[in-house]
């Protein structure tokens, strides 16, 4: 299996609780076959390697980590994008989670939902110096491109030449569910993050009112679908007006509690949680089942057992 990124950090724990950290600038190969050849290859390649004391790289060149603990017998990771242009869903996450403790038997193996953040906390570094301090001054969007943007239709693409006809299409980035105090269900699109389309606060309910529901609803499988839109949707949130409840999830292995605070205190009188079910579980808070748009925990195993071979 090849590497799905370039930059990584590495952080071992002996047997001893003695500590050693690692940069690697180009990681191709390296986290597979840890993972999947077990806890001995492993250790041996890291006790080969020449640490970098201390030192981690912060959220925007971090791309992948790996933090071993013999001691505790414990291992979390996290991997980046893949080169072929998709991101590890929630799952496939599960799913090369699973596979990956048929090799460390006796360990406790997780994902790094929190990315580079969790492994510092674990290893007892503060994880606000892996936080860039332009992450933590996002603002809201613009209220007037959230109300005028006009969402692509599949009607407006071209599949003889692949190309958009509607000259406002964008980058599919974030998908909104609203359940309406009449207890209707709407769904929308938008190109950018989540959380600068929540910042806007409780107005926002009344902007998606006014607009028509989105034309075609975004699936889990990584691939291009031939109706304009593309499958790489990297946070979402369902917002329940009913119970006044928001609950926001992100593809990303990142740290997004100081987003969520933030989030709420704009949202008063809300409850503004985070989740890890990704898209699956955003239909499913919506209390519906689309088996054609989410992945199988067989599907998304046999994807993962071809990659990693």
């Amino acid at each position: 299996m090849q590497c799905m990124s370039d930059r990584a950090n590495y952080a071992y724990l002996d047997k001893k609780q003695n500590l050693r950290t690692y940069v690697d600038r180009w990681c191709i190969g390296r986290i597979g076959t840890w993972l999947f050849s077990g806890p001995p290859e492993a250790i041996s390649d890291l006790r080969s390697m020449r640490p970098d004391p201390g030192y981690l790289l912060d959220e925007v060149w971090c791309d992948s980590a790996v933090l071993v603990d013999e001691y505790n017998k414990v291992l979390k990771f996290f991997i980046g994008p893949e080169a072929k242009g998709w991101s590890f869903n929630y799952p496939l996450i599960q799913a090369t989670v699973l596979i990956v403790r048929e090799h460390w038997v006796d360990w406790t193996v997780n994902w790094a939902y929190r990315g580079i953040a969790e492994i510092s906390e674990y290893i007892g570094l503060n994880p606000k110096f892996v936080i860039p301090k332009h992450y933590l001054n996002f603002e809201a969007i613009n209220i007037k491109e959230v109300s005028s943007y006009i969402e692509i239709d599949p009607r407006e693409f071209d599949f003889d030449t692949g190309e958009l006809l509607y000259i406002e299409s964008r980058w599919i980035e974030s998908f909104i569910t609203v359940k309406y105090l009449d207890s209707s269900i709407h769904d929308y699109c938008f190109p950018w993050n989540i959380e600068n389309i929540l910042l806007l606060g409780s107005q926002l309910l009344q902007i998606l009112q006014a607009k028509q529901s989105t034309f075609a609803l975004p699936s889990e499988p990584p691939n291009y679908r031939g109706d304009g839109s593309h499958d790489r949707i990297e946070s979402g949130a369902c917002i329940d007006e009913i119970n006044k409840k928001i609950t926001v999830w992100w593809q990303k292995p990142r740290e997004r509690r100081y987003i969520l605070e933030k989030i709420s205190r704009i949202w008063t009188g809300w409850s503004v949680e985070q989740v890890l079910g990704g898209l699956q579980q955003q239909y499913e808070l919506s209390n519906r089942n689309f088996p054609d748009l989410t992945m199988s925990p067989e599907q998304a195993r046999e994807i993962m057992r071809n990659h990693f071979r």
